[in-house]
């Protein structure tokens, strides 16, 4: 009888842990837990790691601590560290299910599904290269990916293997499947952004994100604890827990031990798991209202926008905003306005996902924005920051539909017929003009966010921010005008361009004050160069 492979995800180092100095190492589920105030982040290369990375933990941690109310949570936050020991017990008695080739119950996989599927379909499951679970660089259709569509090596480690299978189950598409005759539903995390308060320790961060439950109408069981491996059904979830590690496919990993001991996984088998009865809101997405006539939308990584954007879905305390906003961010302000947590606690908020259709993915992200604790519960400070967005929103379209209209428009026209739509359209386009608008502001929008959490003047504070919207205007219409030319024409449509962007700055921000007409390199050229968020 062959040797039986193993893979122990509790003590096997697989989870890329960041110490306060800098250094890095692997380590299991056990020792993550129980060591995490000695870790500053769990941090992977690839977002969609490190997003289902934190709520599988937060999954097991929801089970050991149970935290029912605010009074459990706290006991739990006063704490320097996890329980230890019921962190090993708890990791004790499920230890068989986190063994990732375990032949009875593999961790988070069906481990007789090729004989299933066999008996569904009446033939031979079609097997596929396992590198294809990892969603950073492989193809799951016809489409053009991030990277080469085969990597030199196809086989995955162990470690690799685990990361790659909880992002497949968390973000794969939709669509039709492999070994199924119909159309499943892509999986329940791909269609929104990652939302995960950050503290100053990984032990910090898992307690911002720790839900207390206090009302739960059924077990709220994650997979390892239940009697069946998943099955092709559709179904509501039981809970936060059973959302936060949702099998969308089942899965069974083939591993092979090479000469000299090296596993590998190779190949994999894939099919329809569960999927949701309705649409179920994640407990960690932010939730925005773009279209009064549309239901709100998950914030979602976007190649042409960024999270930092829609913000205010993050911080919004108006009535019925609680549903918008990520559970954590609602239970953090309630622990504010109960003065458990100071208004002073530096956190921040990362959002991780991809941007893709239905079929592939063009891009992945993680962005990063300020969380200022006094933004979760003052209304008035969130309102500035409402109007602060909505006004970046005006400008831009003005700059867009006006200016760079203008400027394109009379740029190309000879002297005695009008230029064509696309080619105003195209030339537009091709001056990068907005791209450059959004990262400019994209860096000055966390420092003025966190200006914002403190300061005593709110009516300052938008004024500061229209000076930087102004001055990031005026910058990228001057950088227009130089890619256009130094020709009569171009000097022409220079000039016409300035005079509508006078005329937008006025009508979106209002006549413009003589403080604001003085040089103010914080308020324009620093606040725009110095490290924040991207575009």
């Amino acid at each position: 009888m062959p040797e039986a492979i193993r893979y122990d995800l509790l003590h096997e180092p697989w989870i890329p842990c960041e110490r306060p100095d800098g250094s890095h190492i692997l380590a299991g589920i056990e020792d993550v837990l129980v060591e995490a105030h000695t870790f500053a982040v769990i941090h992977d290369e690839s977002p969609l790691a490190t997003a289902t990375l934190h709520r599988l933990l937060l999954a097991i941690l929801q089970r050991v601590l149970l935290p029912r109310t605010m009074e459990d949570w706290i006991a739990l936050w006063q704490a320097p560290e996890f329980d230890a020991a019921r962190v090993r017990a708890y990791l004790t008695k499920w230890k068989d299910r986190f063994d990732l080739f375990h032949p009875d119950r593999p961790f988070l996989q069906v481990a007789n599904l090729s004989e299933v599927l066999r008996k569904e379909r009446g033939k031979e499951p079609e097997r596929t290269e396992a590198w294809r679970m990892a969603m950073e660089s492989s193809a799951h259709s016809n489409a053009t990916q991030l990277l080469d569509p085969l990597p030199p090596e196809a086989a995955l480690s162990p470690p690799r293997a685990a990361l790659a299978l909880l992002g497949f189950l968390a973000f794969t598409p939709g669509g039709r499947i492999q070994n199924e005759t119909d159309s499943w539903d892509a999986a329940n995390v791909r269609g929104g952004a990652v939302v995960l308060i950050r503290g100053d320790t990984l032990y910090r961060t898992l307690m911002m994100n720790l839900l207390w439950q206090r009302d739960r109408a059924s077990p709220d069981l994650p997979p390892w604890e239940r009697s069946e491996s998943a099955e092709r059904k559709t179904r509501p979830p039981f809970g936060f827990v059973d959302q936060l590690v949702w099998q969308s496919r089942r899965v069974q990993l083939f591993a092979e031990k090479r000469e000299g001991g090296q596993v590998l996984v190779r190949d994999v088998v894939t099919a329809a798991g569960e999927q949701f009865d309705v649409e179920h809101p994640d407990p960690m997405f932010a939730y925005a209202v773009r279209d009064p006539k549309k239901p709100p939308m998950a914030i979602r990584i976007d190649r042409d926008r960024s999270v930092w954007r829609d913000a205010a879905a993050l911080f919004d305390i108006a009535a019925g905003a609680e549903d918008l906003r990520p559970r954590a961010c609602v239970q953090l302000a309630e622990l504010i306005r109960e003065g458990e947590l100071p208004r002073t606690t530096r956190l921040r908020l990362e959002l991780l996902g991809l941007a893709g259709n239905k079929a592939s993915i063009r891009l992945w992200r993680a962005d990063r924005v300020p969380l200022p604790p006094s933004l979760l519960v003052d209304g008035e400070r969130v309102s500035t920051l409402r109007r602060g967005l909505e006004l970046a929103e005006a400008l831009g379209s003005a700059v867009f539909l006006q200016v760079l209209r203008i400027l394109a428009e009379n740029a190309l026209a000879p002297s005695r017929r009008e230029p064509h739509a696309d080619d105003i359209s195209n030339l537009r386009a091709a001056l990068g003009s907005m791209p450059a608008y959004w990262a400019a502001l994209g860096q000055a929008f966390p420092l003025w966010l966190d200006a914002l959490g403190s300061a005593d003047d709110l009516d300052a504070m938008l004024g500061a921010w229209k000076d930087t919207l102004r001055g990031t205007a005026r910058d990228v219409v001057r950088d227009a005008e130089l890619r256009i030319g130094t020709g009569a024409r171009a000097l022409q449509a220079g000039a016409k361009a300035q005079r509508a962007l006078r005329r937008s700055l006025r009508d979106v921000l209002g006549q413009e004050s003589a403080v604001s007409r003085a040089p103010n390199p914080h308020a324009t050229t620093e606040i725009r160069t110095r490290e924040g968020v991207s575009g």
